[in-house]
């Protein structure tokens, strides 16, 4: 009996809540928490993917660079297009179209938690089922402005879809102070919740900016850096959110009327990222304007899988997860 393929064996680890959808498929779609173990020391790329052709475009440049990747969608209203499981099966098909073999994961969020009330957590907490049920393999959690018992406590309710699944959590926040950020690590702990990646705004650091003490503050969670440019401090950052970069690719292809709306949703407390999804759905671009898109997001996505020295990340991560199914 021949044996197995690489791929063929490690397509074993697909979270259960995307195996049977994808069972005629090779896409290699992961739970974020493998990978990163599988890739210690090594730091993971999210591209933000507002649209199917961003997507289809940053899976080609994994693709040509052997990279793992991640691609993020960020949550819209409950009720607005595109819905999470029509933005995931729309990136589902372009992995399968591309003839994605690499593993990638899929991120949603982040999901605002504005307060500690039991009205907004169970709003998040409703968000984060919906986009483990579209086939999300992690969800983003922004606890911005609650204090660290708060935020602990919003995580272990507004998490509960992934934490029955043991898929990954990522928790986001504007908070870069060392003892805050360990107040909030100590905080889970005491709940009892396992945070896999906490994620702060590179741009709240000056250039040349020391992690070290932020490092260890999130520990034992990885700690996350959103949108790092050239200058930004990366130093023990483990998760590199892109999401500027590519976003502007989504709002340059919106018509110019529709890129008007995008500060009145931002004003009804819109993410940009998701306005600009919305937007993309009620006017979707030409199939000029779809193949630009893909083109551009492929370029940008491909330098910064290279600056980020994310590229062969992918063999590197087959083989130790191969060498994990055989312990």
């Amino acid at each position: 009996m021949a044996t197995p393929s690489p791929l063929a064996q490690v397509l074993r680890l697909r979270p259960s809540s995307v195996s049977s959808r994808l069972a005629r498929t090779q896409v290699c779609l992961l739970n974020p928490r493998d990978l990163h173990r599988a890739l210690p020391g090594r730091s993971l790329l999210v591209c933000e993917c507002v649209a199917a052709p961003i997507a289809a475009g940053v899976l080609r440049a994994a693709r040509q660079a052997n990279a793992v990747v991640g691609l993020s969608f960020p949550e819209l209203p409950r009720g607005e297009r595109p819905r999470p499981g029509d933005a995931a099966r729309e990136i589902l098909q372009a992995a399968e179209a591309a003839g994605h073999e690499q593993p990638w994961f899929l991120r949603g969020g982040p999901v605002r938690v504005p307060e500690a009330t039991e009205d907004a957590v169970a709003q998040a907490r409703e968000a984060v089922y919906r986009l483990v049920d579209a086939g999300f393999t992690e969800a983003s959690l922004d606890v911005t402005g609650l204090d660290p018992a708060e935020a602990a406590a919003a995580v272990a309710e507004g998490a509960l879809g992934l934490r029955e699944r043991e898929l990954s959590v990522e928790v986001s926040t504007r908070e870069t102070r060392p003892a805050e950020l360990k107040e909030l690590s100590l905080s889970f702990g005491a709940q009892g919740v396992r945070v896999d990646v906490v994620s702060l705004p590179a741009s709240a650091f000056a250039p040349g900016t020391e992690l070290s003490a932020q490092l260890e503050a999130v520990r034992p969670s990885l700690l996350g850096l959103v949108d790092a440019g050239d200058q930004a401090p990366t130093l023990g950052a483990r998760r590199l959110t892109a999401s500027i970069r590519l976003t502007k690719i989504g709002l340059n292809a919106l018509p110019v009327a529709v890129q008007g709306t995008l500060r009145q949703k931002a004003a009804e407390g819109w993410s940009i990222p998701g306005a600009i999804a919305a937007g993309l759905k009620a006017a979707p671009p030409s199939p000029e304007a779809c193949a630009k898109m893909e083109a551009l997001a492929f370029r940008e996505a491909l330098d910064l899988l290279e600056r980020c020295g994310c590229s062969a990340t992918g063999p590197a991560a087959v083989t130790a997860l191969l060498e994990q199914l055989r312990d």
